[in-house]
């Protein structure tokens, strides 16, 4: 029993990479604006509708990317809207959303779960160690 328990809360524990590995997997990007002034359009072709002119600066969650434009979400309503990339003068750079590499809940879950399977087995070692102790005094021992 002793050592089904430990093997099962020792299972919890190879847990924990996975959901590290699965953190970086959802690592999100934003399109950073490069250009002086950028129209973000409705459609993915230079004379479509203009949703709004984005400044240098400015940076857009990426939905994805082509090889000239990236669709991105517009803020507030989270449109969806295309900026051309630019050939020889770059209109965005594609980065790493910084904020979302590191969720501090994720990583409270794994300190839990890891503090848990310590507590765990402590009390189970000291149950052992007190269940030898009675035998061995029954028995005569120490």
């Amino acid at each position: 029993m002793k050592k089904t328990i430990l093997l099962l809360l020792l299972s919890l524990l190879t847990l924990a990479p996975d959901l590290i590995a699965e953190e970086a997997k959802d690592k999100k990007q934003l399109a950073l604006v490069e250009a002086a002034f950028i129209p973000v359009l409705r459609e993915r072709k230079p004379q479509a509708e203009m949703i709004m002119q984005a400044r240098r600066g400015q940076t857009f969650p990426v939905r994805r990317i082509g090889e000239y434009w990236v669709e991105v979400y517009v803020p507030p309503n989270n449109e969806v809207g295309w900026i051309q990339l630019g050939m020889e003068t770059p209109n965005v750079k594609i980065i790493d959303d910084d904020s979302s590499t590191f969720d501090w809940g994720t990583a409270a879950l794994i300190f839990g779960i890891i503090a848990v399977v310590i507590v765990i087995v402590i009390l189970l070692w000291r149950l052992g160690d007190t269940r030898r102790r009675k035998a061995l005094e029954n028995i005569g021992g120490r």
